[in-house]
């Protein structure tokens, strides 16, 4: 589960300030398995978003934000997926 708060801090410094890698790099034609590669390292950094250590969450939204709107939509998935998921209370 995500830490509270995580996609809110996040999610605006996607769109605000983050660039994704295709910006920075629009003459070159990404590859399925670094597409592939991403996605897993994206998911990866969304997960490590929920971690028990602070250093961790910061580590992953750092990279997130350097990732840019690549990482956007697996985010509010995941967002989206943790707001609908059931509490034990």
């Amino acid at each position: 589960m995500l830490h509270p708060g995580y996609c809110a801090i996040v999610i605006p410094y996607l769109l605000v300030l983050g660039r994704s890698r295709a910006d920075r790099c629009a003459c070159a034609e990404p590859k399925a398995d670094q597409d592939t590669a991403l996605s897993r390292r994206i998911d990866e950094l969304i997960r490590n978003l929920g971690a028990r250590q602070f250093a961790e969450r910061e580590r992953a939204a750092k990279e997130l934000v350097d990732i840019g709107a690549l990482a956007l939509v697996p985010l509010r998935k995941r967002r989206v997926r943790t707001a609908r998921a059931p509490t034990g209370g």
